[in-house]
């Protein structure tokens, strides 16, 4: 896959069927409804990665900032776009956009059966700073906390 060939828009309704399709490929997905309720909260922010010519969703992001902090709420990436460097572009791409609105630190939590995400996330420069033994029931797996100071103008 050709990353330069990518761009980054905001998720919206009009993209509720095809995150409902990806969330289907994870091992918690989110619902329907939940989805929507995500969508429709006035505070955060919702970013997808497409094809140049196309509105397929190749990846995506939920999160949300108070004040100087952001935490990534839910990344996934399309199963065919998987280890290409999606979710990489959508990470850079995304914290640069924190950076810019003046936040200083970036959270999020991942499975710790997820390797290729707790690898991402490292090489990113997110550090572990905490586990939820236990946290996730289905299937059981622990919550691995992880955070990033982001450095105002530093590029990702």
């Amino acid at each position: 896959m050709n990353l330069q060939e990518l761009r980054v828009t905001p998720l919206d309704f009009k993209d509720l069927e095809q995150v409902v399709a990806v969330e289907q490929t994870l091992a918690d997905p989110w619902s329907r409804q939940g989805l929507a309720t995500e969508l429709a909260q006035p505070v955060g922010w919702r970013l997808a990665v497409r094809p140049a010519d196309s509105e397929a969703v190749l990846a995506y992001v939920f999160g949300r900032t108070v004040l100087d902090e952001a935490e990534i709420l839910r990344l996934a990436v399309v199963v065919a776009a998987r280890r290409q460097g999606v979710a990489g572009l959508l990470l850079r791409h995304l914290l640069d956009f924190l950076g810019r609105q003046g936040v200083r630190v970036c959270h999020l939590e991942v499975r710790g059966g997820n390797p290729g995400a707790l690898r991402l996330y490292a090489k990113m420069g997110f550090a572990v700073t905490g586990r939820r033994p236990g946290y996730y029931a289905a299937p059981p797996d622990d919550g691995v906390l992880m955070t990033k100071e982001l450095i105002p103008g530093e590029q990702t």
